[in-house]
């Protein structure tokens, strides 16, 4: 009997964001750097967000934020995903630190195809919730992944990205407020 080998591709929605410089120098620098090492690890790049500059969220005394939305196919599961967000932000230059404090790089898997893990998100907060427990709440998440998925649909709510913006205020108040801003440059990607 002949076997059929089948890959498949996952679907999935990843936030990227630096705001101070790393092994890989500059946010803008290590942005594209993570693209290119994403690649490597046999992450397809389907669609980027533009870049965004974006307020820090927790702990206002630290520079402003780089921000993207990426979405992506791959083959692996979430916790082989994660595991190699944690891999790459390390190499990086990612070290401990404070909740919310300044990173060389942030990786955070958005939405592995429509699945929901650990929902609602348990007060101990395991490593894997999906879709991203704070997803709804973060401006600098919701502005890009809009732009580039506008008919995505989160699992739990069915709400799009769009949607979800309108309940903070809308990109245009945001921006008005200063909490975020398109980038006119894009990163070389």
């Amino acid at each position: 009997m002949k076997q059929l080998s089948h890959i498949v591709q996952n679907r999935i929605f990843v936030s990227v964001g630096a705001n101070i410089p790393g092994a890989w120098g500059s946010p803008s620098a290590t942005i594209v750097r993570c693209l290119k090492e994403l690649e490597r690890l046999g992450f397809k790049r389907l669609a980027v967000s533009s870049p965004y500059r974006t307020k820090p969220v927790g702990i206002r005394a630290q520079p402003d934020f780089m921000n993207m939305v990426i979405e992506m196919s791959c083959d692996r599961l979430p916790r082989d995903i994660i595991k190699a967000f944690k891999l790459l932000e390390h190499m990086a230059g990612r070290r401990g630190g404070p909740r919310n404090g300044p990173r060389a790089l942030d990786l955070d898997l958005l939405a592995y195809r429509d699945w929901i893990v650990n929902w609602p998100t348990p007060r101990h907060r395991p490593p894997l919730v999906l879709p991203h427990p704070f997803l709804a709440e973060r401006a600098f998440v919701l502005v890009p992944l809009a732009e580039i998925a506008p008919h995505w649909r989160h699992p739990v709510t069915g709400e799009t990205a769009r949607r979800m913006l309108a309940r903070l205020g809308g990109a245009r108040h945001l921006a008005r407020t200063g909490l975020i801003e398109r980038l006119d440059c894009r990163p070389d990607l």
